[in-house]
């Protein structure tokens, strides 16, 4: 059984950031390759009349969950196939530079028809489902495909203007959505792809500080709702920290066709252990 009640205890918050929203309505959406991206404490009393507790017991803590996926054999494409790939646009592209099956008609691919999702109102953003063309939300299409992994890439679009709370709890809630709809669904948290050194001017307030602060929330979130996390940023990294040129396109954002490829060869090399798959 899932792990995803961990999550249950930031979802209220959400409700609040998603009010009103939609991935394709922000001021601050991305469009096709030259657009903006943007991306109680409850007083406890102590207790009357209660036996001491026994501390003879084993307090050991529990070893933690290790989410993080490491590298192993290459899994090859049929793990690879049974993907379904969610994000902004930075997953939009990977129909457009064709390198899934099916290029730019793959089934693979679940974003909105504008290519745009920000992470503040992904719980009303409608997502194509591409298995009929029809706009629904990433839960509800979850609960009609029950896909066998789902790799999400978020949070390109907002980590400039969301502070970690808000963060975490909607990109907390979206996970607690999905596996409520299809409970079987193993759920891959990808960082957030690394921006090059120089950027267009419409991507100015994204810094690659943001970017990096946001790696952590991302990973620390994986690992508190049991999901498993990977690290694509660390091969599309140059010597300084940024984006690699040869994996980047004119805007300095967005990825490049050779840069997919890297980036779905580390997901086979870095796939769920069978055991747990």
């Amino acid at each position: 059984m899932k792990q995803y009640f961990k999550c249950i205890t930031s979802i209220f918050l959400a409700a609040v950031l998603a009010i009103g929203c939609s991935g394709c309505a922000d001021n601050d959406d991305v469009k096709e390759e030259s657009s903006a991206v943007t991306t109680e404490e409850v007083e406890q009393t102590e207790p009357t009349n209660v036996e001491p507790a026994d501390t003879s017991a084993d307090t050991t803590p529990a070893a933690p969950v290790l989410s993080e996926l490491k590298e192993s054999e290459d899994a090859g494409e049929a793990y690879q196939n049974k993907i379904i790939f969610v994000g902004d646009s930075t997953t939009h592209h990977l129909r457009n530079r064709e390198v899934l099956p099916g290029g730019k008609n793959t089934t693979q691919v679940w974003t909105p028809t504008c290519g745009t999702l920000t992470l503040a109102y992904v719980l009303t953003a409608k997502i194509l489902y591409p298995e009929t063309n029809t706009e629904m939300t990433i839960m509800e299409a979850a609960g009609i495909k029950k896909p066998e992994i789902m790799v999400i890439a978020l949070g390109m679009n907002g980590i400039s203007f969301m502070e970690e709370t808000n963060f975490k709890t909607v990109y907390a809630s979206l996970i607690q959505g999905i596996l409520e709809q299809s409970p079987n669904t193993e759920i891959i948290l990808q960082s957030i792809y690394p921006r090059a050194q120089s950027v267009h001017e419409n991507y100015a307030s994204i810094t690659q500080d943001m970017i990096d602060t946001g790696n952590v929330w991302i990973q620390e979130l994986a690992q508190e709702c049991g999901v498993y996390y990977l690290d694509t940023q660390t091969i599309l990294k140059d010597e300084n920290g940024y984006l690699r040129a040869e994996y980047g396109v004119e805007d300095g954002i967005h990825i490049s066709r050779d840069g997919y490829l890297a980036i779905l060869q580390f997901i086979r090399t870095h796939p769920i252990p069978p055991k747990l798959a």
